[in-house]
């Protein structure tokens, strides 16, 4: 299961949460911080919500560019959102530039839909893929197929990763306390260590 590293955008002080854990920060009040990840549609902000709601419905039409996925059941997203930050499994997509977390919790089975503008196709998908770009409270998912240029940085049940602060900087990925691996998107490079 991933640690994620980062500036807690509730309290903003360093901190380090698991998938189900929270900020354990202590505020002025005496209380904990408490921040998580967004679960549930009524845990995340306006920006999760959307992206909730946009990967739990079909499209109108065909998107003009890209791929759009959606699964049938929102009830489905929040257990994927769930199921995907335990997951150990980190890979690098270099076509569109980002870490992301991957899982396939019913194996190969099918349990979303992507449709591929470009090739104008509706395909099944088993994948689950969380891109590792967004700020903390908007960390979301989206389904697809894994692609041959996927690349796998680390399967570790003893995984951390530092994400990236203010858009500047390189991701720092760790096997317990030992740095494995840096990734730098604006620069588009990434080093085993």
């Amino acid at each position: 299961m991933a640690m994620f590293e980062f500036i807690c955008p509730r309290c903003h002080r360093a901190c380090t949460v698991g998938p189900l854990g929270t900020c354990q920060n202590i505020l002025d009040s005496g209380r904990a911080c408490d921040f998580e990840f967004a679960i549930e549609m009524e845990d995340g902000n306006r920006t999760y919500k959307v992206k909730y709601l946009k990967h739990t419905n079909p499209p109108a039409g065909m998107p003009a560019d890209g791929a759009y996925s959606w699964v049938a059941n929102s009830g489905e997203y929040a257990i994927n959102q769930q199921h995907l930050l335990m997951s150990d499994s980190l890979y690098l997509d270099p076509k569109n530039n980002y870490l992301f977390l991957w899982a396939t919790p019913s194996g190969a089975q099918p349990i979303a839909k992507v449709i591929y503008a470009d090739q104008g196709t509706v395909q099944s998908a088993s994948g689950v893929i969380m891109p590792l770009n967004s700020k903390p409270q908007n960390l979301h998912h989206h389904y697809g197929n894994h692609e041959p240029y996927f690349q796998k940085i680390s399967e570790s049940s003893n995984l951390r990763v530092e994400l990236r602060q203010g858009g500047s900087g390189e991701y720092r990925v760790y096997e317990g306390n030992t740095l494995i691996y840096t990734y730098d998107p604006v620069a588009q490079s990434g080093r085993q260590i």
